[in-house]
């Protein structure tokens, strides 16, 4: 009986043999396409928008892990909060992705980039600098019509890498402040800053004629310019500026307010202010200051620092960002 039923037991097992021979084949086959189709993927991602392919980007974060675990470098994002904030902005409000806000998106994240890496000389920090500028690159290039979803999740991943958590960063265009309802210029649109301090007001109704050129008094900030654009700041814009003595005090909705002494300087460059905070001993610096007809303009460096040589930026330095503010008296 059972020498009867091994010519059937042999094809039996050729069957089977066959059976598995072809399934090896298919999943050999199959794994072969799968990876030739994420090479496309990638090789049409890295062509289109310059930007390093996952398993580039996969390697630079595992050495970037391995640094991490023996030199961890976290940046202070408040340090960077304005340029932070400026790129949170460009990247999810809901406007045309045109030509101009992918320029001044490519800018923000190339000053970025440098003052990151000036900030440590560590292989994390000049990896992470490195993919902000790739980051420009691919901003700069990026569709207007498309979806922004792989520029947010690029922009979050660094941003998370490289800066200790802090929640007024920005996932979505429901967590940015909403611009003054009376101003409809996009703060990301080429301006000029103003020549003088005597321009009609543009978000607030226009002041009375300055009754004395004194500090002493409180007064609103109308207009914002960083490097010569106008511009936006949760911590600046419309916040409130009071003098009293050798005390200026600076009052915003988004912080805790801000206390300096001050001293006044007046010499053949102008007139200034040397400001000591009253609370960070290495927080001061130099203030520049005029007066116009209805308004005081100031202008200082990010950081403050070094005294201005006027109000308007120089051509070619971008870092620090000059800053300059138009204030209108309240009383």
């Amino acid at each position: 009986m059972i020498l009867r039923n091994r010519p059937m037991l042999a094809v039996s097992i050729a069957v089977l043999s066959v059976i598995a021979v072809l399934s090896i084949l298919r999943s050999v086959q199959a794994h072969r396409e799968g990876g030739r189709e994420q090479d496309i993927r990638e090789a049409d991602e890295q062509l289109r928008f310059g930007i390093a392919p996952a398993r580039e980007r996969t390697a630079q974060e595992s050495a970037s892990n391995q640094d991490t675990a023996e030199n961890l470098t976290i940046l202070n994002a408040d340090q960077f909060r304005q340029v932070i904030t400026e790129i949170d902005r460009l990247i999810f409000e809901d406007q045309l992705f045109d030509d101009d806000r992918r320029a001044a998106l490519a800018s923000r994240l190339e000053q970025l980039a440098e003052r990151v890496k000036s900030a440590s000389d560590t292989r994390f920090i000049k990896i992470e600098a490195s993919e902000l500028r790739k980051l420009a690159a691919y901003a700069q290039n990026y569709p207007a019509s498309a979806p922004r979803t792989n520029l947010e999740n690029q922009w979050m991943r660094i941003r998370n890498n490289v800066f200790d958590d802090r929640s007024w960063f920005a996932r979505s265009a429901a967590d940015l402040e909403p611009l003054p309802s009376a101003s409809r210029v996009d703060p990301f649109k080429p301006a000029a800053p103003s020549e003088g301090v005597n321009e009609p007001a543009r978000t607030l109704p226009p002041a009375p004629v300055l009754a004395t050129h004194e500090l002493e008094g409180r007064w609103r900030v109308r207009e914002l310019y960083g490097n010569g654009r106008l511009m936006t700041d949760p911590e600046i814009s419309n916040s409130i500026w009071a003098f009293h003595g050798d005390q200026m005090i600076i009052e915003s909705r988004f912080k805790s307010p801000s206390s300096y002494t001050f001293t006044k300087i007046e010499d053949n460059r102008g007139t200034a202010l040397r400001l000591e905070s009253n609370r960070d001993p290495d927080e001061r610096g130099w203030m520049n200051y005029a007066f116009g007809e209805r308004e005081l303009k100031v202008a200082f460096y990010d950081g403050l620092g070094a005294r201005p040589e006027g109000f308007a930026a120089v051509a070619g330095k971008a870092d620090p960002m000059l800053t300059v503010v138009i204030l209108q008296r309240e009383y």
